[in-house]
């Protein structure tokens, strides 16, 4: 309610009714018990600070509400992002100990070239399916990031506002 135009037209059309409730004894021609113009102005004073304060309080608990929320999923998205993080610094699985009992066991065979070709596949697939994990949480974990950089924005938005809520809320008098 700041905004000068705002401010500007408001006052003028409050002045512009009371000059008419003035007139209002002359356009109909009778005497009237009180005069309608100072009626007028008391009314809209009182209508006015009650809107600023209804406004100011509205606006306080909606950010109450919102600050609230952020609080709330902020610790349950940084322990997403610490479950997560663990994926980066993870090595792929590695299968020694099998791919070596399967190694003495393909030697005693007459197929171990076939018995290390499917080793090495199996290396192979297991590999890109732990790439693909990584990666994948990986994005999710970059999800989580950004999310809890929004929230603290959004948490510095809603600080900033919470200081201005009187001045940016008041009411232009009459």
């Amino acid at each position: 309610m700041q905004n000068t135009l705002v401010t500007k037209k408001m006052r003028s059309t409050i002045s512009n009714i009371e000059a008419e409730l003035g007139n209002a004894e002359h356009f109909f021609g009778v005497k009237l018990p009180t005069d309608l113009a100072v009626e007028w102005k008391s009314f809209i004073r009182v209508h006015l600070t009650s809107t600023g304060t209804t406004a100011q309080s509205w606006a306080r608990t909606q950010i109450g509400v919102a600050q609230t929320l952020i609080k709330t999923e902020s610790p349950s998205s940084r322990r997403r992002s610490g479950a997560l993080s663990h994926w980066r610094r993870m090595p792929p699985r590695s299968h020694d100990k099998t791919i070596k009992a399967l190694e003495k066991e393909a030697q005693s065979k007459a197929n171990s070239t076939k018995l290390r070709a499917e080793i090495k596949a199996e290396e192979k697939v297991e590999r890109q399916y732990n790439l693909a994990e990584r990666k994948r949480a990986m994005l999710v974990s970059s999800g989580v990031t950004k999310i809890i950089a929004g929230l603290k924005k959004d948490q510095r938005v809603l600080t900033k506002y919470s200081g201005q809520i009187a001045t940016m809320l008041k009411m232009p008098t009459p």
